[in-house]
């Protein structure tokens, strides 16, 4: 199977210490491409209005569940709605631990579902996975430009 050079990457969560630190743990070939904190602007950027007039199509999306103005269960939802948005895998990446909503992000459409861990050691370690993942394992589509 053919290994993808690069995969650009949307973290959507209201955090900025996690911008920060999931930046800080993420190596090639995965790549932040930007860090959006809320679900409005998230769904602005994807759809390239106003400011994210020139933003790049991400190939996976990080979602945190519990952010400000849209969640990420109502963004999700949109994704999976937009037949041009509706291929891009979505990785819930949350502080939630409960069995609803894992369960409900699965039977949403969300490609995977992990819970945010305590330590950067520990980050470090599932952000290489998910690496691993989505550039050796998977095959993603080629984004809708």
């Amino acid at each position: 199977m053919k290994k993808r050079k690069e995969v650009g990457v949307l973290l959507v969560d209201d955090s900025a210490v996690e911008g920060v630190l999931v930046e800080s743990c993420m190596e090639m070939p995965m790549k932040l491409d930007a860090t959006i904190p809320d679900g409005e602007q998230a769904m602005a950027y994807l759809r390239k209005e106003g400011e994210y007039s020139h933003a790049r199509t991400p190939d996976l999306i990080l979602l945190d569940i519990n952010m400000p103005e849209k969640n990420g269960f109502e963004v999700l939802a949109e994704i999976r709605e937009d037949k041009s948005l509706s291929t891009i895998p979505i990785v819930m990446f949350t502080t939630s631990d409960e069995e609803s909503d894992i369960r409900k992000a699965y039977s949403m459409g969300a490609n995977s579902y992990i819970e945010k861990p305590p330590g950067i050691d520990r980050l470090t370690l599932i952000l290489k996975s998910l690496a691993d993942y989505w550039t050796s394992t998977s095959r993603i589509p080629s984004p809708n430009e």
